[in-house]
């Protein structure tokens, strides 16, 4: 399914657990080079409970191109028109890297969220943090005669990361190739997704943490990447003393928290949703 947005593009999204509505609606929001599919593991756990609404960024996936000024304000104001449109009132937000970011601003413009997410995001970044993602986009410029092996060198990738292969994995994996230019490749746009993640360092950590008023639960993942985690303990600084806010530390990676099942985090936002904490 698909909403029009202001200026004539499209984000698309797909609904699971629809007659859970009453309970509530949790809206999926992915990571700078993920898909409606990459949190596949905590939509199927949540859409026996909740309403699951699990959206392509503009740039991914079957969303529209993204914008000439692409960034975090314009997939925030995306992400409001689609809550506007659908007319949801009683929302989760699950943001995940990017999407925590997305998340935690959306949060602070609009009453129809009740709680907020954020899987190993939302934090401040640091330079350090750029060195390990924009070699990561190298794969996007790719060109291959067929999907396949994109598949095959993208889920490698992903087993060097420690994330388990399973039909999930290759589900996200599989969305995001598509005919590109006479050939095939990830759909994305490279040098949009960098823009991107630069708009990571003009995102005002300390303004949205502090306006955010929605009860937050945030994991971190302490899991390395090479020589260090994405967003280390001091990213996440800003968070502590939130009185809204839970934080749960975990020793799994960026790439893990996303893709395997993380059984015990599962069982923590289930709490989280229904106040048990």
């Amino acid at each position: 399914m698909n909403i029009l947005l202001r200026d004539g593009g499209h984000l698309h999204y797909a609904v699971y657990g629809e007659e859970h509505e009453t309970n509530g609606t949790i809206v999926m929001i992915h990571g700078l080079t993920g898909n409606r599919h990459q949190l596949a593991k905590y939509r199927k756990a949540f859409q026996t409970q909740y309403e699951v609404i699990a959206i392509d960024l503009r740039g991914r996936g079957d969303s529209s191109a993204q914008t000439e000024d692409s960034g975090i304000p314009t997939h925030v104001d995306d992400v409001l028109e689609l809550l506007d449109q659908l007319q949801l009132t009683n929302v989760t937000l699950f943001g995940y890297s990017m999407g925590a970011y997305i998340s935690q601003a959306v949060a602070t413009k609009t009453d129809r969220v009740q709680h907020v997410i954020l899987l190993d995001g939302g934090g401040h970044v640091d330079e350090e943090g750029k060195a390990l993602v924009y070699p990561s986009l190298g794969r996007m410029n790719n060109q291959y005669d067929t999907c396949e092996p994109y598949v095959e060198e993208t889920t490698t990738i992903y087993k060097n990361l420690k994330v388990t292969i399973d039909e999930d994995v290759l589900e996200a994996v599989r969305y995001e190739c598509r005919p590109k230019e006479g050939a095939f490749g990830n759909v994305a746009n490279p040098e949009k997704i960098k823009q991107d993640f630069d708009s990571f360092y003009d995102y005002d950590v300390a303004h949205y943490v502090e306006a955010n008023d929605k009860p937050t639960y945030l994991i971190t993942g302490e899991g390395p990447l090479g020589e260090r985690p994405l967003f280390t303990k001091d990213n996440y600084r800003i968070f502590q003393g939130q009185s809204n806010v839970t934080v749960f530390e975990t020793d799994q990676n960026h790439y893990e928290l996303a893709f395997n099942r993380q059984q015990e985090i599962i069982e923590r936002l289930t709490n989280f949703l229904k106040g048990e904490l």
